[in-house]
């Protein structure tokens, strides 16, 4: 696998925080991976695994001939960097300036484009000082492509939120990869007395580090100097300034105040290191920072940070552990906050010493690379090698929802050679009955242990442990073509309403963020997506609530041929190939990664036409305390019950759909079946599973059609499994068509009230 990086910043010209990320990036990943760097300059650094060209501005755009130059001459950039050979499986950009060259290598070579938002142009207006009504066509260049990727990088979780809020993008095609950082270099080294001599620093001085510009709030800093301690020297290492206009205007606030030192001079990488590690504190003074690369690199040497408590460094520093969080563009607190640190050095050292261990173990540069890489694969498993199905009329509906054509052709001829049908799905293996002391019953639990797990699995929740999955999925056919998700159940509330609203309360007695996760298909996704931001999702938080799709196949005639649907119905020549698709479409979307990685560890997988399935910490718990990779909700049978049931076969306990029982096994003689409610340990699904197919004929207007279905289900062959038997009154009282509904309103709305 090979990535094109396209950015403004490539060493040596680097000169603020995207130009360290894209430095130290590129570095880990040519170690897992090939690395292209197309960037802005004269570097020439052949290699193998990472090589890097930097790209000239053309002559009469140096020249600067006009004041719209700048901006002119970064799109001529672009252009040039396309004029090269391409071979590359991914582009992915930084920043707007090499966004118009992601876009046209997407365009031109049709490879997934990557965008990472080191910044929005849309929250930095004082651009306008710098590029003139040039800062309209970087906003413009920005929106195109943040609009066209195929993912986009948020540096940080409110950089994702931002993202959210100036862009008609969905939540599920924006990933969160946090900035990182050498650990290994970045440590705390003493000051030399050669750089302390050659630039005056004084034994006792504060740093901030940053370019000169309005959103680094260097003026706030500068406003604090009367108010700390004076015997303190402030220390700046500022070059790049956006405009010569601004630079100037610092010069004069510090003109007449002592005890500044301003470096101007672009420092080597151990110098910095040496001016962090001597610190007695480091100071962020920033009105708008989308994560703050310098925070890290002040606690990766030990220095206590007082940063503004604004964009991403909310997730870097840690108030009261790290360093101390104050409000932006207040003098008064900068003053405050330093010279508390500055006079309790206890605990200006332990804060140091947090720090370090924090960015350890969250920030290191080869732990976001694998991230990084993650990301790509996902990418290019939603690209799979197509193969031809010369019978099947070219769609981009295929394309979009993720068309498996290889698999969907080795399907349709075992399906032709009569290796697969409805009478191949019998499950092979030894059958045996599952043992009464196979399941736990909670119903049985004493009130004193209901105490006890109810408090195991609400301490998980407010952790931030949880997420809720909803099924939402299918063809959209039983409610008379309306999706069942948005259907009205009573008083105006539809499934999903009520669904959400379960979450909703959860989340508020456990005073916890509870991320959802909705697997639409294509026949429900649109209308969903309309229905739920028509209606501000119902009380979950927009970037909590990430919608993706299962994936697509088309229906067969029984003899193996192309399925034609009726002139007037023409979706139905495709349908979703089952409640399987779950653990693949998660993966491949970016959302499995993104849950993990906020720290998210257990899912709860229920149908949205199952509104008993709600969040429980008493079976959290239970599902805790078990180490299972995977918990299954039983509920004791029923005369007339279908459906799947757990059933040992070659000794291993599993769930086992209907059709898949051997004609001499009696199934019935099992005493409960699946509701099809699950918990899981988030991080087991992140591998591949080799779920089983199988083929079912459905009625499909007045014809026979056959379908490839996996279930969810079978993950219970691959994963250590708990099983328990949940109180069907409460847990389970599923929907499935209109008369359903309506001989059980009543009873839902009593239930569901309570």
């Amino acid at each position: 696998m090979k990535v094109t990086m396209i950015a403004r910043e490539y060493p040596p010209y680097v000169y603020g925080g995207a130009g360290v990320h894209l430095r130290y990036l590129s570095q880990e990943l040519s170690k897992i991976m090939e690395v292209e760097v197309r960037c802005f300059g004269d570097q020439n650094i052949p290699g193998q695994a990472l090589s890097a060209r930097g790209y000239r501005m053309p002559p009469e755009f140096e020249a600067k001939t006009h004041k719209f130059n700048p901006a002119i001459g970064t799109f001529a950039t672009n252009l040039h960097m396309m004029l090269d050979p391409f071979d590359s499986d991914i582009v992915h950009t930084h920043t707007w300036y090499a966004s118009f060259g992601g876009f046209l290598a997407k365009t031109l070579y049709q490879v997934p484009l990557v965008a990472t938002c080191h910044s929005l142009e849309p929250l930095r207006p004082w651009k306008v000082d710098q590029l003139g009504n040039g800062y309209h066509l970087s906003t413009w260049i920005e929106d195109l492509v943040i609009r066209n990727a195929d993912r986009v990088v948020g540096v940080s979780r409110l950089m994702k939120q931002d993202v959210l809020e100036h862009f008609p993008i969905r939540p599920e095609r924006v990933a969160v990869i946090h900035n990182g950082i050498d650990p290994d270099k970045w440590k705390h080294t003493p000051i030399s007395d050669e750089l302390k001599k050659t630039w005056g620093i004084q034994d006792d001085y504060i740093l901030f580090v940053g370019r000169p510009t309005k959103q680094k709030g260097m003026e706030y800093l500068i406003e604090a100097r009367e108010r700390i301690d004076p015997g303190v020297q402030i220390v700046m290492g500022a070059v790049g300034a956006d405009t010569r206009e601004y630079e100037e205007m610092l010069e004069k606030r510090i003109a007449g105040r002592k005890g500044f030192l301003w470096i101007h001079k672009l420092l080597k990488e151990e110098e910095y290191i040496q001016l962090y590690s001597s610190a007695k504190v480091f100071v962020c003074p920033s009105i708008y920072e989308p994560f703050g690369i310098i925070n890290l690199e002040a606690m990766a040497c030990r220095t206590p940070v007082v940063a503004t408590a604004v964009g991403g460094i909310k997730e870097v520093v840690v108030p009261e552990k790290t360093g101390l969080l104050i409000p932006p563009a207040d003098p008064q607190a900068i003053a405050d906050a330093v010279n508390r640190l500055l006079k309790d050095r206890k605990t200006a050292e332990r804060f140091g010493e947090a720090g370090r261990q924090r960015v350890e173990e969250r920030f290191s540069w080869a732990y976001i690379a694998r991230q990084t890489k993650k990301m790509y694969q996902e990418l290019l498993a939603g690209r799979r090698k197509a193969i031809a199905v010369p019978d099947l009329p070219a769609d981009a509906t295929l394309n979009r929802y993720g068309f498996d054509s290889g698999t969907f052709q080795a399907l349709r001829e075992d399906l032709i050679a009569g290796r697969r049908g409805e009478g191949k799905n019998v499950v092979t293996g030894a059958f045996a009955q599952p043992d009464a002391g196979d399941f736990r019953d909670v119903a049985a639990l004493a009130q004193k242990e209901r105490t006890r797990l109810a408090k195991v699995g609400r301490e998980a929740m407010a952790a931030g442990k949880l997420g809720v999955a909803i099924v939402n999925g299918g063809m959209a056919t039983r409610f008379g073509g309306k999706v069942k998700g948005i259907v009205e159940v009573f008083d105006g509330k539809s499934f999903l309403e009520l669904k959400l609203e379960q979450v909703a309360r959860a989340a508020k007695r456990a005073k916890a963020r509870v991320p959802v996760f909705i697997m639409n298909s294509f026949a429900t996704e649109a209308e969903t997506v309309r229905y739920l931001e028509r209606n501000d999702f119902f009380g979950i938080p927009r970037q909590d609530v990430f919608l993706f799709s299962q994936f697509i196949f088309p229906r067969l005639n029984p003899d193996g041929s192309i399925f034609s649907p009726h002139p007037e119905r023409p979706h139905e020549r495709y349908y979703g190939p089952g409640h399987g698709d779950f653990v693949f479409a998660l993966r491949q979307s970016g959302a499995l990664r993104e849950f993990l990685e906020q720290g998210g560890e257990h899912l709860w997988y229920s149908n949205v036409d199952n509104l008993g399935a709600t969040p429980d910490e008493i079976l959290l718990g239970l599902h805790l305390e078990s180490g299972a990779e995977m918990t299954v909700e039983l509920a004791k049978k029923l005369p007339g019950d279908k459906g799947g049931a757990p059933a040992r076969v070659d000794g291993r306990l599993q769930l086992v759909e209907g059709f898949g029982f051997p004609k001499d096994f009696d199934a019935d003689r099992i005493p409960v079946f699946n509701t099809a409610t699950y918990l899981f340990r988030a991080a087991a699904l992140d591998r591949e599973f080799e779920l089983p197919w199988y083929a079912t004929e459905k009625q499909v207007g007045d014809g026979k059609a056959v379908q490839f279905e996996r279930l969810t289900g079978d993950l219970s062959r691959f994963l250590s499994t708990h099983w328990i038997v949940v109180e069907r009154e409460e847990r389970f009282f599923p929907v499935k068509t209109p008369q359903d509904l309506e001989a059980q309103r009543a009873a839902l709305k009593k239930r569901l009230s309570k």
